[in-house]
C-alpha cells in the first residue's frame, strides 16, 4: 500500500537485524501519510510581565524606626541610603530611601520628605504602623524587554503612573496593578554594558 512500503521489507531473518528502537522509528515512520508534514515547533513564549522579580518596596514615614525593624525582627542590618533632594532639588516630591540586599532579593526602604507624591500618598502607613508594603520590583536588562514591558501594559490596560531615570544607566517606572494584584509594579530597566546602579548596595 502506498505510503507504507518500509514495512513490506522488515522480515525476520533475513538482512541485517533491527534494534526494538530502529523498528519502533521505522513504525512511527510508516504510520506518516505520504506528503504529510511536520508540526512547526511552537513560538518561544513572550517574557511574562512579571518576570523579573527582584525587590520589594516599602513605604515609611520614618526611616530611622523602619531600618530598626528590619534589623531587629527580620536580621537586615546593612542598608544604603541615598536620597534625591539634594542630587535633584528641581524635581517634585523628594525622598529618602535605603536599599538592603537579602540573597537575590532587594528590600527597599522609601520615606517621603514633606507631602508624599500622588504615587505613594494612597500607600502609606496607617498611623501606628512603620512601614507599608508599596509595590513589587522586576528588573531587565535588554531594550527589546523594556519595550515588549511597555506593550504588555498598555495591552493589559494597566496604567503607567510614573516614569524616571538615573542618568543613563537606569530608567524605572511604576504602574497600578491595585485593582489587580492590590499593589503597584514597579518595573527597571539597568542598561546593558552601563555601571551597575546597584553595585554599592549591601549583602545582609
Amino acid at each position: 500500500m502506498e505510503g507504507t512500503p518500509v514495512l513490506a521489507e522488515i522480515r525476520p531473518g533475513r538482512g541485517p537485524q533491527l534494534s526494538r528502537g530502529q523498528l519502533l522509528g521505522l513504525l512511527a515512520a510508516a504510520l506518516v501519510p505520504a506528503g504529510a508534514r511536520a508540526e512547526p515547533a511552537p513560538a518561544a513564549a513572550a517574557r511574562p510581565l512579571l518576570a523579573g522579580f527582584f525587590h520589594m518596596g516599602y513605604l515609611t514615614a520614618d526611616m530611622d524606626a523602619a531600618q530598626a525593624l528590619f534589623r531587629v525582627k527580620f536580621g537586615i542590618a546593612k542598608f544604603q541610603t541615598l536620597g534625591t533632594g539634594a542630587a535633584t532639588p528641581e524635581r517634585p516630591y523628594p525622598v529618602r530611601f535605603a536599599l538592603a540586599w537579602v540573597g537575590a532579593t532587594m528590600v527597599e526602604l522609601i520615606q517621603p520628605i514633606g507631602a508624599p507624591s500622588p504615587v505613594y500618598a494612597p500607600g502609606m502607613p496607617e498611623p501606628g504602623a512603620v512601614s507599608r508594603l508599596h509595590h513589587l520590583g522586576y528588573r531587565m536588562t535588554r531594550a527589546a524587554e523594556w519595550a515588549a514591558t511597555l506593550q504588555a501594559l498598555a495591552d493589559q490596560q494597566i496604567p503607567i503612573v510614573q516614569k524616571g531615570a538615573a542618568g543613563d544607566n537606569l530608567e524605572f517606572l511604576y504602574a497600578d496593578a491595585r485593582k489587580e494584584l492590590g499593589h503597584h509594579l514597579e518595573f527597571v530597566w539597568t542598561k546593558e554594558g552601563r555601571p551597575d546602579f546597584y553595585a554599592g548596595v549591601p549583602q545582609n
